[in-house]
């Protein structure tokens, strides 16, 4: 019952993709704006608009896009036993429970070769977003580690400080600059690679008089 709710692509029928079609574009709305838009341009600077550099939630143009057809091919193409996990508490025989699974379980009639993946390749680059709002946010981030290599980047961000922890960050930049709100390191590692960095926020026209001192540029992935 669990692996027909979850796996069969026939049960997405065109009416159930409608309803909520309209039902995930609002929520959308609220996803497609503050501290996750600057992430997404964070990445989508720093790696292109592929891979990692492609949004996390999307864009709501792609709403309209989307069929049973969609679906059911997103599906078949990325619902393939090596990413299935099957996890259950309390059983008293496990070699028992696997033989149910593999019985009783359509798992032999799903894809068994996953589709290619291209890895992602870190470009770089520099982009602004004007507004007219009193507050601005910063980052300057750089090509980080895959999750493999990332303790010495962790370790880095402790040392700065981050949202858990202070660190040199507040005492350098918060401790002696009034009109900066939030300062914190960041480090994030994928498979391929990651990013590493610190993000600032404070007033605009303050922090952007300091940005122009030190020809540092908003969203700046070098």
């Amino acid at each position: 019952m669990m692996a027909d709710c979850a796996f069969e692509p026939k049960n997405i029928v065109a009416s159930s993709v409608g309803v909520h079609k309209n039902e995930k574009s609002h929520q959308l709305d609220s996803h497609l704006g503050g501290n996750q838009t600057f992430n997404d341009t964070i990445y989508g600077t720093a790696f292109g608009q592929n891979g990692l550099g492609n949004k996390l939630y999307g864009s709501r143009g792609n709403v309209s896009n989307l069929t049973a057809f969609v679906v059911q091919n997103f599906q078949n193409t990325f619902v393939t036993p090596d990413r299935v996990v099957i996890a259950a508490t309390g059983v008293e025989n496990h070699q028992e429970f696997v033989d149910l699974v593999n019985e009783k379980m359509f798992f032999t009639q799903l894809p068994t070769k996953s589709s290619q993946r291209t890895p992602a390749t870190y470009l770089g680059g520099e982009v602004r977003n004007l507004t007219e709002s009193s507050s601005i946010h910063v980052a300057l981030a750089f090509q980080g580690a895959d999750y493999k290599n990332t303790l010495p980047l962790l370790l880095a961000q402790e040392v700065l400080g981050n949202s858990r922890r202070s660190g040199r960050i507040q005492r350098n930049i918060l401790a002696k600059n009034a009109f900066i709100d939030g300062a914190q390191a960041f480090s994030t590692s994928y498979e391929d690679t990651g990013l590493f960095g610190l993000k600032v926020s404070g007033s605009a026209s303050h922090v952007f008089f300091v940005l122009i001192l030190g020809s540092t540029s908003c969203f700046s992935c070098r």
